[in-house]
């Protein structure tokens, strides 16, 4: 499953914004069953 947020253009000005900042992102892949469970960690930050 592929989602895409926005067009092209965006998504590397947003790049572009979070490498002049220092911005890093973390990626979890999850079973859609922990959607939940991933949605409430992210929630509290943890």
């Amino acid at each position: 499953m592929i989602v895409t947020f926005g067009e092209i253009k965006e998504t590397q000005e947003m790049l572009d914004f979070s490498n002049a900042h220092g911005l890093t992102s973390d990626i979890e892949m999850i079973r859609m069953d922990q959607i939940d469970e991933a949605y409430d960690r992210m929630a509290k930050g943890t």
